[in-house]
């Protein structure tokens, strides 16, 4: 397999690495390669996240990765894998009031095929997952972990509803929006928030993610 970044993550249960991933590493690979990195950059932040190809040319992530994205001067970039770090201009196609989520589209009109399907599944506690991320913006990364908690009421950093699932794929600055797989490869969430301990650093050792019948609403509307 050829990837063009390092793609190895540490995580409190094991050392995860594509090529190590024999039995399925073709279609790992096809589904990385749809995996994305999302920033946004204005005259007073920087905001990045991930997102994935999740229609033919349209590109969905959370609505919060690219909060501002119309106040003047902000750019909006994505920059997937076989892109050699270059970023692209991009811009919204989709949006609804209230929503967690958006969908983006590359202004060059690249019409990448998806790869990862969307599936309104219930996870069970002790179920293997993983979650492909962006990793402090400098890497996507593939994590694997377990499901910990189901329907988890998350008050404090609610989104929608409040429930979200719990697992211990970790967690970095620009992992949000980042899809949550099962075995089979189907996306059952999308990867949300963690939490911080008192010196205000993300403990990433798990991860909350928001299930994907959220996003299959959004997309039907």
């Amino acid at each position: 397999m050829k990837f063009k970044q390092i793609i190895i993550v540490f995580t409190p249960l094991l050392l995860v690495s594509c090529a190590n991933i024999n039995k399925k590493s073709s279609a790992l690979e096809d589904i990385v390669k749809t995996v994305c990195r999302v920033r946004l950059t204005s005259e007073k932040k920087t905001l990045y996240g991930t997102g994935f190809v999740v229609e033919e040319g349209k590109i969905i992530t959370l609505a919060s990765n690219i909060s501002g994205y119309n106040i003047s001067g902000s750019k909006l970039e994505v920059q997937f894998y076989d892109w050699e770090y270059t970023y692209k201009s991009a811009f919204v196609v989709k949006e609804i009031e209230d929503s967690a989520f958006v969908l983006i589209g590359l202004d060059d009109g690249n019409a990448i095929k998806p790869k990862i399907k969307l599936v309104d599944k219930k996870c069970q506690i002790g179920e293997t997952v993983y979650s492909i991320i962006n990793v402090n913006d400098s890497s996507i990364a593939l994590t694997k972990g377990i499901v910990s908690k189901v329907d988890f009421v998350e008050s404090k950093n609610s989104i929608i509803g409040g429930k979200y699932i719990e697992t211990s794929t970790p967690f970095y600055e620009g992992a949000s929006g980042g899809p949550l797989l099962n075995e089979d490869f189907e996306c059952i969430g999308f990867v949300s928030h963690a939490n911080y301990d008192y010196n205000n650093q993300i403990i990433c050792q798990y991860s909350y993610s928001l299930p994907a019948s959220y996003a299959l609403e959004f997309l039907k509307c």
